[in-house]
């Protein structure tokens, strides 16, 4: 808002009756901004809390690790990585993970 009115630009919003020329269009846009951080802390705080507790539950986050016996790993060589990664149903890192592994 600031770059915009250093240019000389306004904002005027129909729909939400704002006119950031005025004082009170201004007001607005500053409490509307300062509710809106304020709600994105708050999320910030209860996402934060959330994983704290999930973390010393001792549980583990994010997706289940895919096992997949090597086998079948070494069964797709042949086969490129975009085809082998589907048939096995994980991703292209994940498979060229695994077959770097394999490999070395």
């Amino acid at each position: 808002m600031e770059e915009l009115q250093a240019l000389g630009i306004g904002l005027v919003s129909l729909g939400e009756s704002i006119d950031t020329t005025t004082p009170a269009g201004r007001l607005q846009i500053h409490v509307l901004s300062a509710v809106a951080q304020f709600e994105r802390d708050r999320l910030r705080e209860r996402v934060m809390a959330g994983l704290q507790r999930v973390r010393a539950q001792g549980e583990r986050l994010g997706r289940p690790r895919a096992h997949i016996p090597v086998r079948e790993v070494e069964a797709m060589a042949q086969l490129s990585i975009n085809e082998a990664a589907a048939a096995l149903r994980v991703s292209r890192s994940t498979l060229k993970r695994w077959r770097k592994l394999i490999i070395a």
